[in-house]
């Protein structure tokens, strides 16, 4: 009786260990998956905090001022990160328009043609045929104003 009292005791440490090295195992896998989430959930964040600068300009009846701030963030943006660089599509009142410029002279012509009393439409630009979508790895690429 003592030696089948010893073996359900044995058993049973057994299984406690199994339970205990499964547990930690799953705590490892874990850990191990956090700093990709953490990078992931980091990488979301600095995506929408880049694309928030520039969208909040989008809209149908922005103003000539509106407009040339815009312009005047993604000639900086342009300038300091070589990473992700804005091309802007612009079509004046005239149907005149400009290729997909990013070049600080060409966004500076941009600037200084939009009139003071026109609307323009502001918006991600699908035509820009280097970028799907105006998105480049979903950070704003290409941009489209239209005066109307």
């Amino acid at each position: 009786m003592e030696n089948a009292s010893k073996a359900l005791i044995i058993a049973g440490a057994v299984l406690i260990a199994i339970i205990l090295i499964g547990f930690g195992v799953k705590v490892l896998l874990t850990a191990k998956n956090s700093p990709e989430q953490v990078d992931q959930a980091s990488q979301s964040l600095s995506t929408s905090m880049f694309n928030s600068q520039f969208e909040s300009y989008f809209g149908t009846n922005v103003s000539a001022k509106q407009t040339r701030a815009l312009i005047s963030k993604i000639i900086v943006n342009n300038s300091q990160n070589s990473d992700h660089k804005i091309m802007v599509y612009f079509r004046d009142i005239n149907n005149s328009e400009y290729a997909h410029n990013s070049s600080l002279t060409n966004l500076q012509n941009i600037n200084n043609v939009l009139a003071d009393n026109h609307l323009y439409n502001i918006s991600i630009s699908s035509s820009c045929s280097k970028f799907t979508g105006g998105y480049d790895n979903g950070y704003v690429a290409c941009i489209s104003i239209v005066e109307h």
